[in-house]
């Protein structure tokens, strides 16, 4: 740095009301007319922070501080220090904001987030924080020069951010700050749009509850751009991950068209729009670009006023820009190296995100319940208690047929749903003897809609039906029943789709709308007995939760539904809760006649529906295949069989459309028993049926998983090539699910290696 740049950081200025700094010779602030405070004591180029650092150059700044180019006077590595100025450090509230940035840095670890390495005070009791040194250009920087970007460069771009907002959600932090400014595109492993996310100084810790960490961040106290901050933000309510989600939409907005997504003439007029006002359609706000109908519903969706009604994770909104892109993870540069992140210093740490914490919109069956609390003593009848679903697969033997077939009903068990729908039977579409079109409430279209996606095992697709059902209900000032039956399904969709937090928000909701304040007693009206099955059903999900506890909330229900006409739907799924349970404790005898009461209900009950029905047929089937696996000696195969093709047999009947997922369902169902029966041509002919329509679907996941069990069939008749070929087949899809999916992808590598499959 020369000695130019050294006077001007010398004679720099700062405003301590508006936090601007000069460097002219100015000796007021020309705003506010405060007197200026002269900045003289910050570290200068070749001098040390903390007797360790080494300034090489001033590289940026702030209102708040200085970025220093430094080197480690010890390891020679070059790195970013930010310091605060020297007259912010009295301001105790400011250094704590300070330090905030530092603990939210600290958590995360992700290829997409500047890595912090450090964070001390200088002898003279400044705060410093030591972070990556990144030589690259902000989004600001390049939008400077650029109106609009090409979209399908954004959309490359914001699937690396988004997927390093969903880390950051994951592990309890809220942004709060995206902007342009904040994004960084660096290069790396041949990736000239290589994403760091940038300035968590205002981020805020989901998770906190310190006095002072609530001073730092208390209501009613707006942080953020004002281009940028969601309705909520402007009102200074509290906020949770979707406000990032509509900060991110108007930066989309704005790298798309070229034009802020809402802008105002003064800082309240920002502020207003954003609370009041929709974003203009692209064609409004730049009629020189064309861009995809599709995309554009995307960021529109992100910058709804409504909290609910936006995508409610930054997963969720990562896979619709997936789905969009259509690309595999090397077409949008995330390939494996590029997952590598740098750790603290020597460490050689890499990140990888878990696949079962942002999957994408497909069919979440495949990291269900059973993963979380079924174990594989279950699978093999014999003790393997407390060890983890893959840690008991390390201990299977390659060379032994028995296990070789409990290993794919480990598969099958990850395949098969021992989930409760709810509520099947509640709303279908109204017929007219004329054909004559029928109008349809909205409401109950949305909610028939979440139903169909639900009962196809497709939670993600169901719980955005049933959010849009509860936002009509709540903007119509529909009923409280209406209003009840929207949060009692979104509590089951999310559960399946391990929202388990958003479940729980959910169920509170309900519970308080209900009166419930306890499940000690019978409940008395059918929102509060609605409530007591979602508590009974989250206590399941839970890995921890007190299945004892669960069944007797159960049963309270089913006494309130028994004891009045009309809720026999209700009193069936009670049992088949039930009998869910008993699967958990082992207790398979019990869980069969539980299954068999609700079967029962089902085929005698005209309220319930053919599609519950068969539900219910699959589950009992499900049970009859656990207890196959739990018995030595003794096989249900045929049992089961025999409900799943029942089940098939009515979806043919009920289903307007061939392609239907739950039909994929029944086939993957029979595929399997048909596996474990030792027919192996009637297996692939059932695999190949579900893979024909998930193929269809074009959902990455569920059709890799489809792929994995048609390789193990393979293997099995000793046919390794073909084996080979189709777990080739099943990772290529996996992997078009985004770098989310490597850690399943690694796990099914290890089975298929154990059986004797050879990965090519």
């Amino acid at each position: 740095m020369d000695e130019g740049k050294s006077a001007d950081t010398q004679s720099r200025r700062l405003c301590i009301a508006c936090k601007r700094e000069f460097t002219g010779d100015e000796t007021t602030c020309p705003d506010d007319g405060t007197p200026l405070t002269l900045l003289t004591t910050e570290p200068q180029v070749g001098s040390k922070i903390d007797s360790k650092y080494e300034v090489i150059a001033v590289i940026g700044g702030g209102a708040m501080g200085l970025v220093y180019k430094c080197r480690h006077t010890l390891m020679k590595r070059i790195v970013a220090v930010k310091m605060l100025h020297p007259n912010l450090a009295p301001d105790a509230a400011t250094v704590q904001r300070f330090q905030k940035e530092s603990e939210a840095l600290s958590c995360l670890n992700h290829p997409n987030i500047l890595t912090v390495f450090d964070f001390g005070l200088t002898e003279a009791s400044q705060p410093y924080l030591v972070t990556d040194f990144l030589e690259g250009e902000t989004l600001a920087t390049i939008l400077e020069h650029t109106e609009v970007l090409e979209y399908n460069r954004v959309v490359k771009i914001f699937i690396q951010v988004t997927s390093a907002l969903a880390h950051a959600h994951k592990n309890g932090v809220i942004h709060r700050d995206i902007k342009p400014s904040n994004i960084m595109l660096t290069n790396f492993e041949d990736n000239a749009d290589f994403v760091k996310i940038l300035d968590f100084g205002i981020a805020k810790v989901i998770s906190e509850d310190s006095e002072a960490s609530s001073q730092l961040t208390r209501t009613g106290e707006v942080f953020g751009s004002p281009l940028y901050m969601s309705p909520e933000q402007c009102r200074g309510k509290k906020l949770d991950q979707r406000s990032d989600i509509y900060s991110l939409g108007c930066v989309l907005y704005r790298c798309l068209t070229g034009k802020p997504a809402l802008y105002g003439q003064d800082l309240l007029e920002c502020l207003y729009k954003h609370v009041n006002e929709p974003p203009l359609p692209f064609k409004e706000a730049n009629p020189g670009v064309e861009l995809p109908e599709a995309l554009e519903a995307i960021v529109m969706k992100c910058l709804l006023k409504d909290p609910e009604m936006r995508f409610q994770s930054m997963s969720d909104l990562r896979s619709a820009l997936m789905e969009f892109a259509g690309a595999s993870p090397e077409e949008i540069g995330l390939t494996s190296d590029s997952l590598k992140a740098p750790g603290p210093a020597g460490s050689g740490a890499t990140v990888r995100a878990s696949a079962a914490d942002t999957l994408p919109p497909v069919e979440s069956t495949t990291r269900n319940l059973a993963e979380d609390r079924i174990r594989g003593d279950q699978l093999r009848g014999e003790p393997l208690e407390g060890a983890p679903l893959e840690e008991q697969e390390k201990k299977a033997p390659a060379d032994d047929s028995r296990t070789r077939k409990i290993i794919i009903g480990i598969a099958a068990l990850a395949l098969i749903a021992v989930a409760v729908p709810v509520g099947g039977q509640l709303f279908h579409p109204r017929e007219s003897d004329d054909d004559t079109p029928v109008e349809v409430d909205p409401y109950v279209d949305h909610m028939q809609k979440g139903i169909e996606e639900y009962e196809g095992g497709n939670y993600f697709e169901a719980r955005e039906q049933y959010f849009t059902a509860l936002a009509l209900a709540r903007k119509n000032k529909l009923s409280k029943t209406k209003i009840a039956d929207a949060l009692h399904h979104l509590i089951s969709a999310s559960a399946e789709s391990k929202e388990y937090e958003m479940a729980n928000d959910y169920l509170d909701e309900l519970a308080s709308l209900a009166g419930v304040s306890s499940y000690n007693k019978t409940p008395e009206t059918a929102e509060a007995a609605e409530a007591y099955f979602d508590k009974a059903l989250l206590l399941i999900h839970d890995p921890k939760g007190d299945l004892h506890k669960a069944a007797s909330i159960l049963q309270k229900a089913r006494g309130f539904y028994e004891a009045r006409d009309g809720f026999a739907g209700d009193t069936m799924r009670c049992l088949a809760t039930l009998g869910q349970i008993k699967i958990l404790e082992n207790n398979f005898d019990e869980a069969k006649k539980y299954m068999n009461q609700a079967l029962e209900i089902a085929k005698s009950d005209p309220t319930v529906s053919q599609l519950e029905l068969a539900l219910r047929m699959d589950q009992l089937g499900d049970a009859y295949i656990l207890l196959s696996n739990k018995t030595r000696g003794r096989n249900f195969f045929d049992q089961a069989d025999q409900e799943y093709h029942e089940a098939l047999k009515l979806r043919e009947q009920t289903l307007k459309s061939k392609d239907h997922a739950a039909l994929a369902q029944s086939y993957l169902r029979i595929g399997v028993v048909d596996y474990l029966k030792n027919e192996y041509d009637k297996s692939l002919e059932n695999l190949n049926k579900s893979l024909e329509i998930r193929t269809k679907q074009g959902r990455p996941l569920a059709i890799a998983e489809v792929n994995r069990a048609i390789a193990y069939v393979y293997l099995a008749m000793k046919k390794p090539d073909q084996a080979s070929k189709a777990f080739q087949n099943a990772i290529a899809s996996a992997q078009k699910a985004g770098p989310d999916a490597d850690k399943q992808i690694e796990r099914w590598k290890m089975v298929f290696s154990k059986m004797g499959g050879v990965i090519k």
